[in-house]
This record gives C-alpha cells, structure tokens and sequence, in this order.
C-alpha cells in the first residue's frame, strides 16, 4: 500500500490486487495441480487487460510490478503477454536463479548473519538442513510432474516440479522491453548476488536499469540493523528512495 500511495501522490495510477492464494486459500490447497503460472502470471495479465480498458488509465503506458516471487515470475508475464500489451516492468527482490535454489541461499545467508550477531544458530541450522533435503528433492532428475515423489514436505509437490527447471534470468535474456531491477542489499530472502545474477545474465541488453539500496530489506523498508526477519514486526514504509526510483523511471521512459 505504501508503495502504491506513494506512486499515486505521482501521478501514477496503480493497481494492486491480493493473490489468489491469498483470497482463496482453501480451493488453491485443494488443488493438486496449482502451476506459477495460475498462482502468479494469469492474474498479472487479467489486471494489465482491465487498466487497458479505463479511459483514465494511458493503454500505452502500463507497467507491472511485482516483489520477491513476483518478480521471479515477470518473465513468464512477459513471456505471456503475447499482444505487447505492457510498456515495462519493475522487479523487486526477484530472485534470478531457480526457486528451490534461493530457499536453500536465503538459509545460508540468514545463518551467516546470526553468526555475525553471536546468536546461536543451532536450530536456523537444522531448518536449512531440511529445507537443503526439499531442493535435493526437486532438483532430483528421478522426480517430474509425470512421478512426483510421495509425502513431499512442502505443500503441492506439482507446483515444484512444473516450475523445477525454469530460470528467470535465462528467459529474460531472450526478452526485450523497459526492465527496472530493485535490490535490497540488507534483504536476507533474496540475497543481493541475485541482483548480481540479474546483471551477468543481461549484461548484453541495453533496456535494463538497476539499483540497489544498502539499508534496505526484503520487505522494501530501511532498516539500520543486519536484517534477519525479526525486525519485520516493527511498522515500517517502503523506502521512500524506491518510489521517487520508480516514478522517475517511469516518467523518463518515451
């Protein structure tokens, strides 16, 4: 809500909407066969088709958003948005590597911070270990969509296995169209070497802007502390730096 008040004060309309898993929780655990593409991309685009068709809203100039996952899955938005319908996208936090992978870094990268801390990190250690057992699982060329392995320990094994192999930044790669990559440099749940993945995989296309903010968490708020989720409690905006980012981007492009 900061982020889009924040936009709106702009002169930027936005739109922002709950996910489905968010809004229908029951039928989405109901469903055996949920895909990134249901939970994610489908509405992404339902929302781009809505604002073509305010007269308030420039058709011409309609730009997605989209924070952590969100912006894990915008090049599967671009990818499906077959009529060109969105001018540029704006990643926040999006990981660039594979799913399972960063669930398995984030872990890593919040132990090393407790350390730092001197906080004993003995049961931070035993839930990366059983997270590091789930991405073996995954990534396990045994398994697919066709055998799913049985008493998997991490909601619908499906969704894993659809997406298994999809890698955002290679995608992108094949794109083209106005990109704005945020990073977080505080932001334990993605690390920043995510954006660093997002720099070395597109470093051949010319439409990329990045930026990355030092105190800034994965929840887009600035924190002085070393950020390791415990703050998160704590009522916070989104960084102001971010939105006057983003409109600035916005409003420069043709």
């Amino acid at each position: 809500r900061a982020l889009a008040v924040g936009l709106a004060a702009q002169g930027i309309a936005v739109l922002r909407f709950d996910k489905v898993t968010y809004e229908h929780t029951f039928k989405i655990a109901a469903d055996p066969k949920l895909t990134l593409k249901r939970e994610t991309v489908d509405d992404a685009l339902a929302a781009v088709r809505f604002l073509k068709e305010r007269k308030d809203v420039d058709a011409s100039r309609i730009f997605v958003a989209g924070h952590s996952q969100g912006g894990f899955a915008m090049p599967l938005i671009v990818d499906a948005d077959k009529d060109r319908a969105i001018k540029g996208t704006i990643l926040l936090s999006g990981p660039s590597g594979k799913f399972a992978d960063i669930l398995v870094e984030q872990q890593q990268e919040l132990i090393k911070r407790l350390k730092g801390l001197g906080a004993d990190t003995a049961p931070y250690e035993q839930n990366a270990a059983q997270v590091k057992a789930v991405a073996d699982m995954v990534n396990d060329p045994r398994y697919s969509v066709d055998r799913l392995p049985e008493n998997f320990p991490l909601g619908s094994p499906y969704w894993w296995y659809e997406q298994r192999d999809y890698v955002p930044v290679e995608l992108a790669k094949k794109q083209s169209g106005p990109m704005l990559v945020l990073q977080g440099e505080n932001d334990w749940q993605v690390p920043v070497d995510q954006l660093e993945g997002w720099k070395s995989g597109l470093k051949d296309r010319t439409d990329v802007e990045y930026k990355s903010y030092p105190k800034v968490t994965h929840l887009l708020a600035e924190y002085d502390g070393v950020s390791t989720g415990s703050e998160y409690g704590q009522p916070a905006n989104v960084a102001e730096a971010i939105v006057n980012d983003i409109a600035a981007w916005v409003k420069k492009l043709p």
